[in-house]
């Protein structure tokens, strides 16, 4: 890029000095200076009218007047600019100007005497040095304008939408979620359209009227303590969700979320209320959490006999262990086994095994019948009953109730050695759980029980 001087000088003053200068320009490759006369009020707009060149040197001729305030002035107009002063060494104002730290000026100056035999050698000395210092300012400029350039936030026309209130306005009107505002008390000034489409009321109706009284009475009813207890706490908002049925008969489930509205004092003057239907979610909710109930059932409870599976009882016998050694009661435990129940299946068929099992368990639940009983499918013709808090007497009780139990179902079994019918045989012992034992010490001192019960003749329960 040119780099282009001007040159200052008072009017009518002798033209030598210019071109001196002009000719020193010329050997320099620089244009011949511009000139312009220094009256203060014409200066910047002889500039202006020379914004297609960029002035980089100003040379302030000998005769300027007030030569220190016309470099200030040029200053303002062209930041960048380098100042040659044509004066004498010995102008002691004006170097006691341009030294002060408040000249304003920098070190972007120098001075040299026109009136030196050197003067022209100590000016292409000058320009050179000061052609170097431009060319690495300018660089140095146009960096640091692209820096500004690059970092300068954009106003989107989403900015400029948001600063009016009207179109705020439009924005809470059509927003997704509904919106109302009211006073302090309750009484509506905002009911933008999804609230009207949500509670099925206009916002021609609904504008005036108190919250509580919209769109019912059960709405009102949920609503008025959630406003008060809000008013009177210190969050800054609150989350409800309200249960209620529409205007159409339909069970609808609003999530709200309140929040104060502020003046410029942070003073509350209203309340905004913002509304979502979770009416879709909560159902699929209750289903999601339903096939999990039933998943979970499924998992813990035996496919044919619809009791207790295995892997349950394995879990409430830890459980229970654990709360009866806490609390120092005791736990019983019954087995039990189907007698000859191979013979029962071979003779009768696999379906007809099936059925007998399924009504030997529900007979079983008959008997342990609190919620804290757990009846459970052990293994193939084996079922374990679990008894908490439950002594030796009573769950030996409960073994010889579930023995008759079985006998009255009066299921022929003519494969049998000890009955006509289908019986049981069982073992039954009970324990205070303490660090000195195990669950699986446990059953495996019932299970030797049972073999004893089937050892001495089956139809029988053994206890300890």
């Amino acid at each position: 890029m040119t780099i282009h001087a001007l040159y200052t000088n008072a009017a009518d003053t002798s033209q030598s000095h210019f071109a001196q200068v002009a000719s020193v320009c010329q050997r320099c490759n620089l244009p011949i200076p511009t000139q312009i006369e220094t009256g203060c009020d014409a200066l910047p707009g002889t500039l202006k009218k020379s914004d297609t060149q960029n002035f980089y040197i100003a040379f302030v001729g000998p005769e300027t007047q007030q030569p220190f305030e016309t470099a200030k002035r040029l200053r303002g107009v062209i930041a960048d600019i380098h100042f040659i002063f044509l004066v004498s060494q010995a102008n002691r104002p004006l170097l006691r100007s341009l030294q002060s730290p408040v000249s304003g000026l920098g070190d972007y100056w120098d001075i040299l005497d026109p009136t030196s035999n050197q003067f022209e050698d100590n000016l292409i000395k000058c320009l050179t040095a000061t052609i170097k210092k431009s060319r690495f300012r300018t660089t140095l400029s146009k960096l640091n304008r692209k820096l500004q350039q690059n970092h300068k936030p954009k106003v989107s026309e989403l900015q400029r939408f948001s600063t009016s209130l009207d179109d705020l306005s439009h924005i809470v009107e059509h927003a997704h979620d509904g919106i109302i505002a009211t006073t302090l008390d309750g009484v509506i000034v905002k009911w933008n359209l999804a609230t009207a489409e949500i509670l099925g009321l206009g916002s021609e109706q609904a504008v005036g009227l108190s919250i509580f009284s919209t769109p019912n009475q059960e709405w009102g009813k949920q609503l008025h303590p959630i406003y008060k207890e809000f008013i009177s706490s210190p969050k800054r908002f609150s989350e409800h969700e309200i249960a209620f049925k529409s205007v159409s008969n339909q069970q609808q489930v609003l999530a709200l979320t309140l929040s104060r509205i502020l003046d410029k004092s942070d003073q509350a003057i209203g309340i905004a209320t913002f509304i979502r239907n979770i009416t879709e979610r909560k159902l699929t909710e209750k289903v999601l959490e339903d096939v999990r109930k039933d998943l979970e059932r499924m998992s813990f409870e035996d496919g044919l006999t619809a009791v207790a599976n295995r892997r349950m009882f394995d879990n409430r016998l830890n459980q229970e262990w654990g709360r009866m050694q806490r609390n120092h009661l005791p736990l019983s435990i019954i087995l039990i086994d189907v007698d000859y129940f191979k013979h029962y299946n071979d003779f009768y068929g696999h379906q007809a095994g099936d059925e007998c099992l399924r009504k030997v368990a529900r007979a079983l639940q008959h008997q342990a019948a609190r919620s804290s009983d757990i009846v459970a499918r052990y293994g193939g013709e084996e079922f374990v009953i679990l008894l908490p808090e439950t002594s030796a007497e009573n769950a030996y009780q409960i073994a010889l109730n579930c023995a008759t139990a079985i006998r009255e179902l009066a299921l022929p079994h003519e494969k049998s050695s000890v009955a006509e019918h289908v019986t049981i045989s069982g073992g039954v012992m009970s324990i205070l759980p303490g660090n000195d034992n195990s669950p699986e010490t446990f059953l495996k001192d019932v299970d030797q029980l049972l073999y004893r019960a089937k050892e001495k003749g089956r139809n029988q329960i053994q206890k300890a």
